[in-house]
């Protein structure tokens, strides 16, 4: 049921509405003291409301909607029909305080699969020798998403505002389900000084070759703290077509563009 944008949604708007009367017959079924929602916001958001209307069971919501980046509205279903909000991005915190909502910060999964490798043997030169990456010029990784959909809709968007960072080198994480000959024809529309690499089977280490060697040794914990450690340190994360840039950066797992180094040439 995860489709994007208005079409897609139209085009299947029936299998979404029969997954839905499906899922509130078997939470009925259920009766279960609280429901545990899990990201999704278009659909759960519904079965959020639909709970919190017709049964006596406390909502709980797991990766909270990113409503910092588009989509704000969302707040007041989330304030309505939300017990407790479950986030894996340490600022949102402070951004729900602001909104007099409170949130929990459980931390993220993404963080507990990174962090082994840290200690491990990962090498930035290896990596940037493999992919013909200058060792000496930061990276910005580029995390468009996994289906043909969103990566076609955020890719675009996020190239346009990546090649703008011309200090830096500008790498894509690859979807496993997609081949290189899929992005080929939205690259060639940018014309980028160095070219946009693609990478794939090695997103961990593209993440981890971000802030390797910049001394910033917690820069997927305490963000706030951490990469202000780096140079002018930035995010510009692009959720459908809105982009947000901020002073201080979190790198996300999804839709994500994570920069590390000097702000943009204009």
């Amino acid at each position: 049921l995860a489709y994007m944008g208005f079409v897609q949604v139209a085009l299947h708007l029936r299998e979404i509405l029969t997954g839905m009367s499906r899922c509130k017959k078997d939470i009925a079924a259920f009766k279960p003291d609280a429901v545990i929602l899990v990201d999704h916001p278009g659909f759960n958001l519904g079965i959020a409301k639909w709970v919190k209307k017709n049964l006596k069971a406390k909502v709980f919501y797991y990766i909270s909607p990113k409503i910092w980046a588009w989509k704000e509205y969302r707040l007041k279903d989330i304030r309505r029909y939300v017990d407790c909000m479950l986030c894996i991005l340490p600022f949102e915190v402070d951004y729900y305080k602001k909104h007099d909502y409170d949130v929990t910060y459980v931390g993220n999964p993404t963080v507990d699969e990174l962090e082994p490798l840290r200690t491990e043997n990962f090498s930035r030169e290896a990596f940037c020798l493999a992919h013909d990456l200058n060792l000496n010029q930061p990276i910005i990784a580029i995390l468009a998403g996994s289906r043909k959909a969103e990566v076609m809709g955020n890719l675009p968007i996020m190239l346009d505002a990546a090649i703008r960072f011309t200090c830096h080198q500008v790498v894509i994480a690859g979807a496993p389900g997609l081949s290189a000959d899929f992005y080929q024809p939205i690259l060639d529309r940018f014309r980028a000084v160095p070219p946009v690499k693609i990478v794939f089977g090695e997103t961990y280490d593209l993440l981890l070759s971000i802030c390797s060697g910049c001394g910033c040794h917690q820069w997927y914990g305490n963000t706030r703290n951490c990469l202000p450690q780096c140079p002018s340190s930035g995010l510009l994360s692009v959720q459908g077509r809105e982009a947000c840039i901020q002073d201080y950066g979190v790198c996300l797992a999804t839709h994500s563009l994570c920069v590390s180094g000097q702000s943009p040439a204009r």
